[in-house]
């Protein structure tokens, strides 16, 4: 459902009549954009979310516990100043419009009772947070618009709140609705709606023009009885309406929520329209977070790999020139053994080259200013030089190279990685690594950390318990923590993946269960194609690989199962 007048209209409603008289006793900022209030409301604390995020503005009642950033920024400091422990007066729309105002009075420094209006304007990416006093004069705003942007609207600090001016027919004029529906055909109807009559978004003109066909039983006059639906709704009470959220079948994330029942996917009715919009918004910000620390990791890792990258290249560069430190030893060598040949203050001498056992002739660049001697030597140090160069060069390639794959692992761990908690794995891989720098927080508990006990993918086989795990970090642990010497440690061959223990406690494992594990382990692996090789071999052959990375190792005494992925 779309975040248009109809929709927020009766989520206003629904929050005025709880919120109305509480008292706000936490203002928090857990973000850039969303504003979150706990306030005491009907005998217990009650949640209120506040966001202008572009894609995810609303607001409603909600139940989730939101962290707070070290530092309040500021805007959250002039709430708390202004509203921290006011009431709650009324939650309303302004002008018909999305314009979400929650009017709250509190007391002054001089314990004067003052008002002030919480505004929030749900406008996409034009959406936007404001503290606006009795006088109407902006306090402060989330997202500053000053003079010189080109808008025709300034949010600015003690700047006069100007609401947006919407042309458009407005809910609570049913006359002109009615005449300006009456006219349009059927067919033209729904946008028609959208285009003519303001705070309708097309889906919500869509089920409009449904009930209203209902209603009328005939497509002629569907434009009066389209206006007449619009009014009801507008001036609707919350418990009139049956709201409902969507989910997908496949993901079983929320894709919608509605007013009333529809035909599309899988829906869960809700006691109110706040417990829907809360159930769809936990979803889609769940997803959008999850897609937000996977583009942050994606970006310090390919950081990393460009780095390294770039150092293969100048090592590779290096190598080249160190492919011809053997001309210099020919030169050192042909210039002693043929030292009377050459002459005092010559650039260059003609000299045999016995260095593959024919006599040849090789021209010697020389110094005029040095003897035979120093010269030799000065091609003798060139080429030691070079030597050292060239096998450091190699040792280093060797580590790049090896650090390049570590990195492609932990890239792989973020494009499969399915919760945040997988994400805060790779998090904590990355700064240990050193590829992040660690968040600095206070420690405001003096309770020991709880301990690392990671999200494994956990099946059963014939009695036998698989576990699975989905990045270096729990890879690591379910190898060398929680596995026992006689478990079974599988890992597809030549690809970058998943760990898998089959615990048998000595047992001897079946056929059936080591291919089902096999076929786990390419599932959770980056295979080229369908089928693999999946090597597999007790636990006590495996060895952490001497680079000491998270997920490396290496192993011994193992066998190869040929297999495919596992389908559903």
């Amino acid at each position: 459902m779309p975040n248009d007048f109809l929709t927020l209209n009766v989520i206003a409603k629904e929050m005025d009549s709880v919120l109305k008289g509480a008292r706000i006793d936490r203002i928090q900022q857990p973000t850039s954009t969303d504003i979150a209030l706990t306030v005491r409301a009907t005998g217990r604390n009650r949640g209120v979310i506040l966001s202008c995020h572009p894609q995810l503005a609303r607001f409603h009642l909600t139940d989730t516990k939101f962290d707070s950033p070290q530092s309040a920024p500021n805007f959250c400091m002039l709430l708390r100043k202004h509203i921290g422990g006011g009431i709650i007066e009324s939650v309303r729309m302004a002008d018909y419009d999305r314009v979400a105002v929650i009017e709250v009075s509190s007391r002054n420094e001089l314990r004067d009772k003052t008002g002030f209006s919480l505004i929030l304007e749900v406008m996409g990416r034009y959406s936007n947070i404001a503290l606006v006093n009795s006088d109407g004069i902006i306090c402060d705003c989330l997202k500053h618009i000053p003079f010189d942007t080109g808008s025709h609207r300034v949010f600015m600090p003690n700047v006069p709140y100007c609401p947006p001016n919407n042309e458009k027919i407005k809910l609570n004029n049913p006359h002109e609705i009615e005449n300006a529906l009456s006219k349009l055909h059927y067919n033209d109807l729904r946008k028609g709606i959208c285009d003519l009559v303001g705070g309708v978004a097309y889906s919500t003109a869509g089920l409009v023009v449904s009930r209203a066909i209902e209603r009328s039983g005939n497509p002629a006059t569907a434009g009066t009885a389209a206006a007449e639906v619009l009014v009801e709704m507008a001036e609707a009470s919350p418990n009139q309406f049956n709201p409902v959220c969507s989910f997908d079948k496949d993901t079983e994330r929320a894709v919608d929520f509605t007013l009333y029942p529809t035909d599309e996917g899988s829906q869960h009715p809700f006691n109110s329209i706040n417990e829907a919009c809360e159930a769809y918004y936990a979803s889609k910000c769940t997803a959008n977070d999850l897609s937000v620390k996977k583009t942050s990791l994606q970006q310090a890792v390919k950081r990393a790999a460009d780095k390294q990258k770039h150092k293969l290249n100048m090592l590779c560069d290096r190598l080249d020139e160190c492919a011809e430190l053997d001309k210099y030893r020919i030169y050192a060598d042909a210039i002693l053994c043929s030292i009377h040949l050459v002459r005092q203050g010559a650039s260059e001498a003609i000299l045999p080259d016995y260095s593959n056992g024919e006599e040849k002739t090789v021209k010697v660049p020389l110094d005029i200013g040095r003897n035979a001697s120093q010269n030799a030597e000065r091609y003798y140090a060139r080429y030691r030089k070079l030597k050292r160069t060239r096998q450091l060069s190699n040792e280093q390639k060797e580590l790049c190279l090896q650090e390049i794959e570590y990195l492609e692992t932990i890239a792989f761990s973020i494009e499969r990685a399915q919760n945040i908690g997988e994400l805060e794995d790779i998090t904590r891989e990355l700064i240990d690594g050193g590829l992040l720098k660690k968040r600095q927080e206070r420690n405001t508990s003096r309770k020991k950390p709880k301990p690392y006990a990671p999200d494994l993918a956990q099946f059963e086989k014939n009695g036998f318990v698989i576990r699975v795990g989905k990045n270096n970090y729990q890879n690591d642990y379910l190898t060398f923590k929680l596995a026992e010497s006689r478990d079974i440690w599988m890992h597809c061959k030549s690809y970058r993946g998943a760990h898998t223990i089959i615990f048998c406690g000595g047992r001897k494992v079946d056929d059936q269960t080591l291919l089902y594990a096999a076929q786990l382990t390419i599932t959770y692996s980056q295979t080229s194609g369908d089928s693999a090789e999946v090597d597999y071999t007790e636990r006590k052959n495996v060895r952490r690989h001497p680079l000491g990375k998270p997920g490396l190792v290496v192993y011994d005494n193992f066998k190869t199962i040929l297999t495919v992925e596992l389908k559903g």
